[in-house]
């Protein structure tokens, strides 16, 4: 019963619905919040009322086959009673958990696999490693870098009717150039920091050039910083006073010239010392081609002025370069 409705006003629904059966009583009871609330367990003739309240005895335990064993005190000679008595405790034969059967996952496609598993028929060897020229006109490219024209071809024979139509004297006879590559060619390859990542580049086209025009035909020298520090046969080796070539030989300079900033590389030779050697080298009648493995709108202007500069790329085309060494 709440604070609000009191049986008063149950007995004046009542009184006035005149319910007939004990349903229609309770639900009239349920509508004022009076309906009786289920208990768990009823109460029975056992239980008595004291004071408001509902007190229950202790339910008899129905017999048991196997009563409780229980262990009477026994007095011990100065009439002191032992420790209470013991009772076994009852098996419990309900099982905590019910086991349920067990579901597999069910798999999803994840799509086809990425990569194959590595098998020994999949295992293949190292691809080598390509220059940085195209690999198609890789050699003609070559050839033209270490070409002279020579006018030791055919006879010109119109130059010859000219100097004689001209009355003039004819010293020798004029004859058609040809590209040549019989002089040979002097390599020199940059080992500086800021070409550290060429290295294996100049490798394979120091390989290029030999297989080219034969192992006596090239002179390879290696440098630091430029050839005024000293030159070496080999990577490493100790370095000795550079010796230009031999009048007419193609100069080869894998290098940046120390024209390129690297943040990470000590700062190379001023441009000083580079004009200085480009014009020791034109004092012996040799001319000087420079790879540069940068575009050409990073080269400086000066060096253009001074040197045949050809950009050690695939873009690089026999044309292109043809162009860049007239």
């Amino acid at each position: 019963m709440t604070s609000d409705t009191w049986l008063g006003d149950l007995a004046t629904a009542m009184a006035a619905l005149r319910p007939a059966t004990e349903s229609e009583w309770d639900f009239i009871a349920s509508l004022l919040g009076l309906a009786p609330v289920p208990s768990s367990t009823p109460i029975g003739p056992s239980e008595q009322v004291a004071g408001g309240q509902v007190v229950q005895r202790a339910a008899q335990l129905p017999p048991d086959d196997h009563p409780p064993s229980v262990t009477s005190p026994q007095p011990s000679e100065a009439g002191e009673t032992g420790p209470a008595p013991s009772v076994d405790p009852e098996p419990r034969d309900a099982p905590l958990l019910t086991p349920v059967g067990q579901v597999r996952p069910t798999e999803v496609d994840m799509g086809q696999i990425s990569l194959p598993r590595a098998d020994p028929t999949s295992l293949s060897a190292v691809p080598p490693h390509t220059s940085l020229l195209p690999p198609r006109s890789g050699v003609a490219i070559i050839q033209l870098l270490l070409g002279r024209d020579v006018p030791d071809g055919d006879l010109d024979v119109p130059a010859v009717v000219d100097l004689l139509a001209n009355r003039l004297p004819v010293p020798t006879l004029p004859r058609h150039a040809q590209r040549t590559m019989r002089y040979g060619a002097q390599l020199l390859v940059d080992r500086s920091d800021s070409m550290r990542p060429f290295a294996r580049d100049q490798s394979v086209f120091v390989q290029q050039v030999r297989r080219l025009l034969g192992a006596n035909s090239v002179d390879v020298r290696y440098f630091l910083g430029s050839p005024l520090r000293g030159v070496a046969l080999r990577p490493g080796a100790r370095r000795v006073r550079y010796q230009p070539s031999a009048p007419g030989t193609r100069i080869l300079l894998l290098s940046d010239f120390g024209a390129i900033v690297h943040p990470n590389c000590p700062p190379g030779p001023p441009q000083d010392e580079w004009i200085r050697f480009l014009t020791v080298v034109a004092q012996r009648a040799s001319a000087v081609v420079g790879l540069v493995p940068y575009p050409p709108s990073r080269w400086p202007r000066w060096l253009r002025e001074r040197a045949s500069l050809v950009a050690w790329d695939r873009t690089s085309t026999t044309s292109s370069v043809s162009t860049r060494l007239r």
